[in-house]
């Protein structure tokens, strides 16, 4: 069993679990849905999105405070984020790509988003649901209970709004 601080809960799991639901989630839908429509091409770009959107992920467990379009993020996947940055030099290129090559991309996601979940203190339920339920605007309030119980401010997701 790992232990985790209130306080890195409060704040590297806040940052994770926000970063997870906006910026990972519909990159796995997106992965899922264009292999089973065929698109091969789409479907290895939305893997390469994929395991990027992980390492942003364990980018903000790890203390990153940028937003998701932060080039600094990529040098750092480049030298420091792993397993990220071997998976994203195995992925295969989307020009011309086959089902096989979908298939050993979904492969290298599903490996990143194991690994990232893994280190998660909390993984947030899916944010969009075909019923337009987002279960996870009940644990966001209480992650914001949370932080100001633990003396910290309000989470400054604004990177995220689109």
């Amino acid at each position: 069993m790992r232990s985790v601080s209130i306080h890195a809960l409060a704040e590297e799991g806040t940052r994770a679990a926000w970063a997870h639901v906006m910026v990972l989630q519909h990159s796995v839908e997106d992965m899922g849905s264009t292999y089973a429509a065929g698109d091969w091409a789409t479907c290895v770009d939305s893997c390469f999105d994929t395991v990027l959107n992980t390492a942003y992920v364990s980018a903000m467990l790890a203390g990153h405070l940028g937003s998701p379009e932060d080039a600094a993020l990529l040098v750092r996947i480049a030298r420091d984020i792993e397993p990220h940055a071997v998976l994203l030099e195995r992925m295969p290129t989307a020009w011309e790509a086959t089902r096989a090559d979908a298939d050993a991309a979904r492969i290298l996601a599903d490996e990143a988003c194991h690994a990232t979940e893994a280190a998660m203190p909390i993984v947030m339920a899916s944010f969009r649901t075909p019923t337009g339920f987002y279960p996870s605007v009940r644990m966001a309030g209480d992650l914001e209970k949370l932080r100001r119980r633990s003396g910290l401010r309000s989470y400054a997701w604004e990177h995220f709004a689109t």
